[in-house]
């Protein structure tokens, strides 16, 4: 599964916008997770990338799903 940047980084397209406040912090959380090399956290970007998958264009749910599913599966 390919790893792609979300690229919000001084995107001057997020700043015009009227993307909502929560929906930035998530979009920097999951560049964060996918852009982070440590091959120990390969599951963990796996995970993330198919919660995004499912929820095309909504990457706050992906996001909090992730984080319940990842909660519920720890000790």
């Amino acid at each position: 599964m390919a790893v792609m940047k979300s690229g919000i980084e001084g995107d001057p397209e997020v700043e015009r916008t009227s993307v909502h406040p929560v929906q930035v912090q998530a979009l920097r959380i999951i560049d964060d997770v996918l852009s982070d090399p440590d091959p120990e956290l390969a599951d963990v970007r796996e995970f993330l990338c198919g919660h995004l998958a499912q929820n095309p264009n909504r990457p706050a749910r992906a996001l909090l799903l992730h984080l319940m599913d990842t909660r519920l599966t720890e000790p």
